[in-house]
């Protein structure tokens, strides 16, 4: 549905390095350069025109580049925010990034 209203799209990817310290919590996965690490093969085609993001832990508001580009995102007004762990990485991200709206509503145009 975004993409068919030419609509911004973003992928946040899990690109763990070996010695992530996020597994001493959670058992190893997504592992940089493995397949797990990699977008499902539905959504691959749709990267080429994305935004993407690599992070190293539960949250992409910490991933390069993330909230530099969300300050740039003068005509953001909606966010969509889904994926497969949704009481870890999804919550780890939704409720940091309304916070951050909402302390910086006037500068990003909210």
């Amino acid at each position: 549905m975004m993409l068919e209203k030419n609509e911004g799209v973003a992928f946040v990817k899990e690109a763990h390095s070996k010695d992530c310290m996020e597994f001493k919590t959670f058992p190893e996965h997504c592992v940089k350069g493995t397949s797990e690490a990699e977008l499902v093969d539905e959504l691959k085609p749709f990267e080429k025109n994305a935004l993407v993001y690599l992070k190293n832990s539960t949250s992409a508001m910490f991933a390069k580049n993330f909230l530099r580009d969300i300050d740039e995102m003068i005509n953001l007004r909606n966010v969509v925010i889904t994926g497969c762990c949704t009481d870890i990485c999804d919550l780890n991200l939704a409720i940091p990034l309304k916070n951050y709206f909402n302390e910086n509503s006037n500068r990003i145009g909210l």
